[in-house]
């Protein structure tokens, strides 16, 4: 992978290279950030 291919989550501080599943939205978000407000709102 080259360091054009690098990508780190607008939201998080996750990133390609911590994560090879990690997946980006458009906005440069990433699924752990959805995954993590979806649980958030099971709790409050």
């Amino acid at each position: 992978m080259s360091i054009a291919n690098y990508q780190i989550c607008t939201k998080t501080v996750m990133w390609i290279l911590t994560d090879p599943d990690i997946v980006f939205d458009n906005d440069g978000i990433s699924n752990h950030w959805y995954t993590y407000q979806k649980s958030k709102r099971a709790f409050t």
